[in-house]
C-alpha cells in the first residue's frame, strides 16, 4: 500500500516533510498537438493553485481561492480534466467532480474501505451549482459517456441472450421502480439528473409518505432495503443498496430545494458534495476540440475501472499513517462543530464520512489496491479536496432558508386568493418551500 514511489503527480517526500506544494513544484503533462490544440489565450492560462495541508487541524484552513486540486490524480486523468475544461470552456472543478462521480460509479459496491469502526463504499452524491450559461451539462455528458456506452453494450447483449437487462445509469424513475433496479443491479447505479430540480419536484409525486427522501438517505447509508408493498413486481430485498446521485442546479433554486426544512433537518442536503466555484471571467469562443486519441484514452481508463466489477469483492484498510491523517481531519471538523448550528454540524459530520469515500475513490483511480490499503498520500489528497468542498458547502449554505418560514395553510390560501395570478412556483421559491408544499396547502 506504499505509494512513495508513485510518479503520477505526488512529490511524496515534500508532502511527508510537511511542505506545501506550489504550482511550480507540480509536474503536469503538457498537452500534445494531437490531443488538444489550444488557442494562444488558453495556452497562457495560469494554472490553478493546488496544495496539500499536512498538519491538520493546526494548519488547516480553507483555500484562499477555492479550487479542486488535480495533482494527486494519475497523469492521464489530469490531462483529460484539463483538456475537457479548456475545450468546453467551463470551470475545471465541474470536470473534476464529474470524474470523481464517474470513477466511483464504475467500481460501485465491489470495493469498500474499513477504518476499524465503519465500512464505507465509494458512493458519492454530487451537485454542480452554477448559473445558466456556464456549460454545466456538456462536460458532464462527455465524462459520463463511457459509462453510458458500457450500459448500452450490456443492454444489447442481454437482449440477444434474453437475460435480465443490467443498468448502470438511471434518470427518471418512481421509488418502486428504482428499488427493483437496485435489486437487479447489486453492484450499484448512478442516478444522473441533469437538472436536480426535477428530482426535488418528483418528491411526493408518487407517495405522500415522504419515502423518497427517507429512502434515499437509507440508500446513502447502505441500510438494507426491504419492501413488501410492490403489488405488481413482488417483494424487493436489497442487502446493500448503492445509488450515486449527480446533477446540476442553479443557485437561485437552492432555497426551495436543498434549503427547505425537511431536507436540511433530515440531513439529506448535507450528504451532497457541492461544486460551486466562483464565477470567472467569460472566455471567448475557440475552435479547440478533444482528439479521438484522448477520448479513447478516457474510455480505456474507465474500462479498466469497470473491469474491477468482474473481480472478487474486496475491503481495503487504512494504512496507519492514513488513519492518523484521517483522525486529525476528523478532529478538525469536531472542533468546528463547537461554534456551528445544527445544520452545519450535520454537514461536518457527513464530511467525516465523505473524506473516506473520496479517499477510497482516489486509491482506486490511482490503481493502488494491490496493498489492500489506502495510503497516507491518498488520504492527504482527499483531505485537500474536502477543504475545497467545505468552502463550496459554505457558498451553498448561504442560500439555505434557515428561518424555515412557517406560513400557515390558511395564510397561503388568503395570499393566493388575493393575488389569483400569482405564480405558485415563484411563490414557493420566495418562501423557501417546495412547490409541492404550496400545492398541498392549497388543496386542504
Amino acid at each position: 500500500g506504499d505509494e512513495s514511489e508513485s510518479t503520477d503527480g505526488f512529490d511524496s517526500e515534500r508532502l511527508l516533510n510537511g511542505n506545501e506544494i506550489k504550482p511550480d513544484d507540480v509536474t503536469t503533462k503538457t498537452k500534445s498537438a494531437h490531443n488538444v490544440v489550444l488557442s494562444p489565450e488558453l495556452s497562457e492560462h495560469k494554472e490553478k493553485k493546488s496544495r496539500v495541508i499536512v498538519d491538520i487541524p493546526q494548519k488547516a484552513k480553507l483555500h484562499e481561492e477555492a479550487c479542486l486540486p488535480i495533482f494527486g490524480l494519475p497523469d492521464e486523468v489530469q490531462e483529460i480534466i484539463t483538456a475537457v475544461a479548456e475545450v468546453f470552456q467551463c470551470p475545471q472543478d465541474f470536470v473534476t467532480s464529474t470524474v470523481f462521480t464517474a470513477c466511483s460509479t464504475a467500481v460501485g459496491n465491489q470495493v469498500k474501505c474499513f477504518d476499524g469502526k465503519y465500512t464505507n463504499p465509494s458512493l458519492l452524491w454530487m451537485a454542480i451549482v452554477a448559473n445558466s450559461g456556464t456549460n454545466k451539462t456538456t462536460p458532464s455528458k462527455w465524462i459520463l459517456e463511457p459509462l453510458q456506452t458500457y450500459e448500452d453494450k450490456l443492454y444489447d447483449q442481454r437482449i440477444r441472450d434474453k437475460t435480465p437487462v443490467k443498468r448502470l445509469i438511471i434518470n427518471d424513475s418512481t421509488p418502486e421502480k428504482r428499488a427493483i433496479l437496485l435489486q437487479d443491479n447489486p453492484l450499484g447505479l448512478l442516478m444522473y439528473r441533469n437538472e436536480l430540480l426535477d428530482m426535488f419536484e418528483d418528491f411526493g409525486r408518487y407517495s405522500k409518505s415522504g419515502e423518497d427522501v427517507n429512502g434515499l438517505i437509507s440508500i446513502y447509508d447502505q441500510i438494507p432495503y426491504h419492501k413488501d408493498r410492490v403489488a405488481t413486481d413482488g417483494n424487493v430485498k436489497i442487502p446493500c443498496p448503492y445509488l450515486g446521485i449527480m446533477g446540476t442546479i442553479q443557485p437561485g433554486l437552492i432555497s426551495s430545494t436543498f434549503g427547505v426544512r425537511k431536507n436540511l433537518t433530515s440531513g439529506f442536503s448535507q450528504r451532497f458534495l457541492y461544486c460551486f466555484p466562483t464565477q470567472g471571467i467569460p472566455t471567448l469562443y475557440n475552435d479547440n476540440t478533444i482528439s479521438e486519441n484522448l477520448k479513447e484514452q478516457w474510455y480505456s481508463y474507465v474500462g479498466s475501472l469497470l473491469g474491477i466489477r468482474n473481480q472478487p469483492e474486496r475491503t481495503i484498510l487504512l494504512h496507519p499513517e492514513a488513519k492518523q491523517r484521517y483522525i486529525e481531519y476528523y478532529n478538525y471538523l469536531q472542533k468546528k462543530k463547537f461554534d456551528a448550528n445544527n445544520i452545519d454540524c450535520a454537514a461536518y459530520s457527513k464530511m467525516q464520512i465523505q473524506v473516506e469515500r473520496l479517499a477510497l475513490t482516489i486509491s482506486i483511480m490511482r490503481h493502488k489496491l494491490d496493498g489492500w490499503q489506502i495510503s497516507e498520500l491518498s488520504m492527504l489528497y482527499a483531505i485537500d479536496c474536502m477543504l475545497t468542498y467545505e468552502q463550496y458547502y459554505t457558498n451553498v449554505s448561504n442560500y439555505f432558508n434557515r428561518s424555515f418560514n412557517s406560513l400557515s395553510n390558511n395564510a397561503l390560501k388568503i395570499l393566493v386568493e388575493r393575488y389569483p395570478n400569482l405564480n405558485q412556483s415563484k411563490l414557493a421559491e420566495a418562501l423557501g418551500i417546495s412547490h409541492q408544499a404550496v400545492n398541498k396547502a392549497l388543496k386542504k
